[in-house]
């Protein structure tokens, strides 16, 4: 039970980081096409 707990923690700590990374790098991407628009 203590083990499922900390697996779907684990997980959740995962898709945080992703989201985090995503919006990083689509923060940048805008940052760099903001010229040639």
């Amino acid at each position: 039970m203590h083990h499922m707990l900390s697996y779907l923690r684990s997980i959740l700590v995962q898709s945080r980081m992703f989201r985090m990374q995503s919006y990083t790098l689509v923060n940048l991407m805008n940052l760099y096409s903001w010229p040639y628009l």
